[in-house]
């Protein structure tokens, strides 16, 4: 946030040397979906090498032989401390650990793909194996610092340690079930009112979570309409120009809800692309077309009844394709059946997943 210290007195809001590794996930993302190995190499990999070396030598010991952030916040939020005092800093939030753990990540993924930087990308290995794992609280949450504080303000509208589970793709239903439940339980402890921008988080977290009706209350929240009688509402809702209501306004709502429909009708963060994860079920019947998957993928898409009926995929890259629905489906190019999804369990729910082959600019039929 421009300066390396503290103004105002206010760390919370001033105070966050992790910003490179957030805006290097963006450089990520944006391989993700176009599959640009050029740009990755010569634009992406530089600057994640520069975020990745900043925070292998940041990082210290707690005394107990984990790695931590010497000092850092959860923007925007405060504990108590034993005393009964109010404060910010501390040793380890779970934000800073997020952050750095995924540039790790994928700073080593980059340097293998391109066989770049191999002492860095050691010393990196060595590290991410130390870093402070995410806990669980005494709660059932997703612990926000290092150790597990009281919240001063415990609905409050930040919830900034959910960075692993969005946007990032550290914590999933199959990988990390008991993390995926605890995010869960943060999330109701959090409460659903919420200023504008912070809607557009809820909306993204309760798809990410499977649940399209609670990312629907959240949506229902935010159309809430500001301004015909009763002005004297602060948080969240939409201006009669549809911009979100925030004083004086935040797009930030507006596009936090836009990506968040897409969320709840098409998700690939976790190695496969789910169709329709969190349908809700006032939207029992819809199509969505144009929409664009990790892996160069682009995805069309008729419901009905809460279920899918057919689907498009349209292969950029000519990757491996892994796609995962709630119901029984196979998968047709030109009219003969490649492959035919077969039933797996993720957190206790059945899913229906099909792995195969494609050809670049190859067209699929998605089918019951």
């Amino acid at each position: 946030w421009r300066e390396s210290l503290p103004n105002d007195n206010v760390p919370t809001a001033s105070f966050w040397p992790m910003v490179q590794g957030w805006l290097c996930s963006h450089l990520w993302e944006h391989y993700q979906f176009t599959q640009d190995e050029a740009f990755l190499k010569n634009e992406a990999y530089p600057l994640m090498k520069g975020a990745a070396e900043f925070f292998a030598d940041w990082l210290v010991d707690d005394g107990n032989g984990r790695l931590v952030t010497p000092v850092g916040v959860s923007p925007e939020n405060t504990f108590i401390t034993e005393d009964g005092q109010k404060a910010a800093m501390s040793m380890g939030p779970t934000m800073d650990m997020a952050i750095i753990r995924e540039t790790f990540t994928r700073t080593i993924k980059a340097s293998e793909m391109f066989n770049l930087d191999e002492p860095l990308r050691n010393e990196l290995k060595d590290k991410l194996a130390r870093l402070l794992p995410y806990q669980i609280g005494e709660r059932g949450q997703l612990q926000e610092w290092m150790y597990d504080f009281k919240e001063w303000e415990p609905q409050h509208r930040h919830f900034s340690h959910l960075y692993g589970f969005h946007p990032s793709d550290q914590i999933t239903p199959d990988k990390t079930p008991e993390l995926f439940n605890a995010v869960r339980k943060t999330l109701e402890l959090r409460g659903d009112l919420a200023s504008g921008w912070s809607m557009g988080w809820k909306i993204n977290c309760w798809a990410r979570l499977l649940d399209g009706n609670h990312a629907y209350k959240i949506i229902a929240n935010l159309f809430n309409p500001i301004g015909f009688g009763n002005s004297e509402h602060k948080g969240g809702g939409l201006f009669r120009n549809m911009l979100c209501a925030h004083p004086p306004f935040q797009i930030d709502g507006n596009f936090g809800y836009t990506a968040g429909v897409t969320e709840i009708l098409l998700q690939s963060h976790a190695g496969y692309i789910q169709l329709l994860p969190a349908l809700p079920d006032v939207w029992a019947e819809g199509s969505i077309s144009g929409l664009k998957a990790r892996g160069n993928f682009e995805v069309d898409m008729n419901w009905k009844e809460g279920k899918l009926v057919k689907a498009g995929i349209r292969s950029l890259s000519g990757k491996n394709c892994t796609l995962r629905a709630g119901q029984p489906f196979t998968v047709k190019q030109n009219g003969k059946t490649i492959a035919t999804a077969s039933a797996i369990r993720s957190n206790g729910k059945e899913y229906f997943q099909a792995t195969f082959d494609t050809q670049k600019d190859g067209n699929y039929s998605i089918v019951r």
